[in-house]
């Protein structure tokens, strides 16, 4: 059983990472240009902080999604939860690395471009794990998620899975890159994150 405290903190966290997701997306494309690439030693940290306080928002909202949804006897539903912990958790150490590597007081082979390199490659896959739990969530929730909230939930987790896949398999087309990106991570996910918060809310 949920209390009152869990639901309003799961509704802060889902506005708060739709937030920080949004300020993120607004700084690489506005600020940075879409064309900038490696470690920016002005913008670096900010992106850097901003994305994990972002991951961890979303940290909050899948652990107490189990509470939300009553996520005993759904096994697939528990397993995703902890799925998505765990590999919320491993991008929120990686997306510290590139400062953390930038500002060390030792000299390494490990550049601050190299980490942010790294750090973009591993996102993809951090992303394709949390997505049976969108899928999970769009299933077990569609009676407290806006009307509209299931099929976006569902966009999401299957387009970002199915994505990834061929992305992983070398078969993606780079021109579809850019406009999935923003489709999926964009457009949708802070859609999706705005239906969690009105589900919490409920």
């Amino acid at each position: 059983m949920i209390t009152t405290e869990e639901k309003n903190l799961g509704r802060r966290f889902a506005l708060g990472a739709l937030t920080l997701l949004l300020a993120n997306f607004l700084i690489q494309v506005f600020v940075l240009g879409p064309d900038a690439s490696g470690y920016n030693e002005t913008w670096g940290p900010i992106i850097g902080i901003s994305s994990a306080l972002q991951l961890m928002a979303g940290m909050g909202v899948v652990r107490l999604s189990g509470k939300l949804l009553d996520d005993k006897d759904k096994p697939l539903l528990t397993g995703s939860i902890g799925l998505a912990y765990t590999v919320s958790a491993v991008g929120v150490v990686t997306a510290l690395v590139p400062s953390a590597v930038h500002n060390a007081f030792n000299e390494t082979t490990l550049t601050a471009d190299m980490a942010a390199d790294f750090v973009f490659y591993v996102t993809p896959a951090v992303f394709l794990f949390i997505a049976p739990w969108n899928i999970q969530f769009a299933k077990y929730g569609k009676d407290i998620l806006p009307s509209w909230g299931p099929a976006v939930g569902n966009t999401v987790g299957y387009g970002i899975g199915l994505v990834t896949i061929v992305f992983l398999a070398g078969l993606f087309p780079d021109a579809a890159f850019i406009p999935l990106n923003v489709i999926l991570g964009v457009v949708l996910t802070p859609a999706w994150f705005f239906a969690i918060s009105k589900a919490y809310a409920s």
